[in-house]
């Protein structure tokens, strides 16, 4: 893009993202067995799949096809103390435990102390008068966090779920470096940061924490409160960590709350859930995915909200006892049915701050119901729980993978705007922009993440590579370890009804970069062309 022709974008793009933007109605890396990739998609297939985990593959800057030698993944002095990280153990020697697997949980208010901007709900425009700020707080924002402990191998992998639009990159590998170095000084551990999985819920009445929603130009988000959902991530990360014990696990799955999607390849109402219960038989936490926009208040909310995803939380904490914590699915284009009404007299959270403009007040019964609803087919799934198989303990695996990005106008908000994404030229096929995304298991159950809002079809295409590598029960993550925009497989790129999804998404290259960087995180072959 030409200089003269960014700048006239400048004009028009406000306009545009006015209508496209949002939803419509460096750590040192410690000595297990995961592989790291930061190459190529057109080398991928060459790349040996026992790459030191103390290493990652850049790619030459001067020419993105060679893939240069393995260099050590050191930290940042800023972010890391320059400790001798392997010699550390992982779990402390005070810990002891009887079980194979281990949990303990945290939870955090993240919500605003002062008026934010909400994600969501289409750009303002640079006129900060018809921003979406908050008015108060009609229910908490929560970072949400169970950790899990392979008691016989000392591996030990974080969930945070956290009431926000998304996370980026550089956010979360922030986050990643502080909790590594707040249980180094509390505990004395070495915890990869990488294996805190941290899970945006997406909800449009949380804060913007990417940056699209501000008044632009430079203004997009609001550092303050940034820097306050990171400390609680951290903290609720510190105290699961903490409080681990002895851990017996079930889960279920269940398909009955229906939802909708533009994808025609796919689609995927799939809610799993797994519990976790003390020695003494109280429920400790509930793990909850399922896919869909947290969306149900619409964009006359002006009070900071949960959306169904809190109303959830609610009622399985009032019911069953202990935290919950929610991570999102394959939710590209992905909307939950909403019933007005469901039996109630008052809504979840009748003292929470209300809305001081013309804001529909049903809606605040129908996301309460959206939530008891979906909360009450997790009971369901809970009440045919099948026992979590322990015998495969907890293991990780992370990558970093590359592609070029076509989309000009979120490189272009990257490089002059609001929006805090690493710049690459999209004029320059070389060019490559990078991401993240992890896969652990516990016990029987697998989690593979995608960054970003994957479509359901990205989201079965990646449960497949999982199935095809013999991991057991794979669960597909959306909006877990990054935030890209929308997630879509390559043909979808045809479909010009799916174009405002297409207007915020990095390009259709993200789909065979990450699938063929996923195959190789799992040691399977380079995928042959269908």
């Amino acid at each position: 893009m030409s200089h003269v022709n960014r700048w006239v974008s400048l004009i028009v793009i406000p306009f545009a993202l006015g209508l496209a933007v949002g939803c419509s109605s460096s750590s040192s890396k410690d000595a297990g067995t995961d592989v790291v990739t930061d190459v190529p998609t057109d080398v991928l297939a060459d790349v040996p799949v026992d790459v030191p985990v103390d290493a990652v593959r850049d790619a030459n800057p001067e020419d993105p096809g060679i893939v240069a030698d393995v260099v050590a993944d050191t930290p940042s002095p800023d972010a890391l103390p320059d400790v001798a990280w392997d010699t550390l153990p992982t779990l402390p020697a005070s810990m002891s435990f009887t079980l194979p697997i281990a949990a303990g949980t945290g939870q955090k208010d993240v919500s605003p102390t002062q008026p934010t901007h909400l994600g969501g709900f289409g750009f303002c425009m640079g006129d900060e008068t018809v921003c979406r700020s908050t008015d108060g707080v009609h229910d908490p924002l929560m970072a949400s966090a169970v950790a899990f402990a392979d008691t016989a191998t000392k591996e030990v992998v974080i969930f945070i779920g956290v009431d926000t639009i998304g996370v980026i990159r550089a956010d979360i590998d922030d986050m990643h470096d502080r909790i590594q170095k707040r249980l180094y000084d509390e505990f004395g551990v070495f915890f990869d940061g990488r294996r805190a999985i941290i899970g945006a819920s997406h909800a449009h009445s949380s804060c913007d924490t990417v940056g699209l929603w501000g008044p632009g130009y430079g203004a997009g988000r609001q550092e303050q409160y940034v820097e306050l959902f990171k400390n609680g991530v951290v903290e609720a990360a510190r105290d699961a960590y903490a409080s681990l014990k002895d851990v017996t696990l079930d889960w279920g799955m269940d398909s009955s709350w229906v939802n909708s999607s533009e994808d025609i390849y796919a689609h995927d109402q799939d809610l799993y859930v797994m519990r976790g219960k003390g020695t003494d038989t109280k429920t400790m936490f509930t793990l909850v995915r399922f896919p869909a926009h947290p969306t149900t208040y619409g964009s006359d909310m002006r009070e900071a909200s949960a959306d169904w995803v809190g109303t959830m939380r609610k009622k399985l904490q009032d019911d069953l006892g202990g935290i919950n914590v929610f991570l999102n699915g394959p939710n590209g284009s992905v909307y939950p049915n909403r019933p007005d009404t469901c039996g109630l007299t008052e809504e979840a959270f009748p003292n929470g701050d209300r809305a001081k403009n013309g804001m529909n007040p049903a809606d605040y019964m129908k996301t309460t119901c959206t939530g008891y609803g979906i909360a009450a087919v997790a009971e369901a799934a809970l009440q045919a729980a099948t026992p979590v198989v322990t015998t495969g303990g907890v293991t990780f695996k992370h990558s970093i993978f590359q592609f070029h990005p076509t989309n000009g106008t979120l490189m272009m908000l990257a490089q002059v705007g609001p929006l805090p994404f690493e710049y690459v030229d999209v004029d320059d096929p070389n060019a490559m922009m990078h991401s993240e995304f992890s896969v652990a298991t516990v016990g029987d159950l697998t989690y593979v993440t995608t960054p970003g809002e994957s479509f359901p079809s990205f989201g079965q295409e990646a449960k497949d590579i999982a199935t095809e590598a013999n991991l057991l029960h794979p669960i597909t993550l959306g909006l877990a370890q990054d935030w890209m925009g929308y997630l879509m497989i390559v043909k979808q790129w045809s479909d010009s009804s799916l174009s405002y999804n297409q207007s915020l998404s990095p390009g259709p290259d993200v789909e065979p970069s990450y699938m063929a960087a996923l195959r190789v995180l799992l040691g399977l072959p380079a995928a042959t062309t269908k």
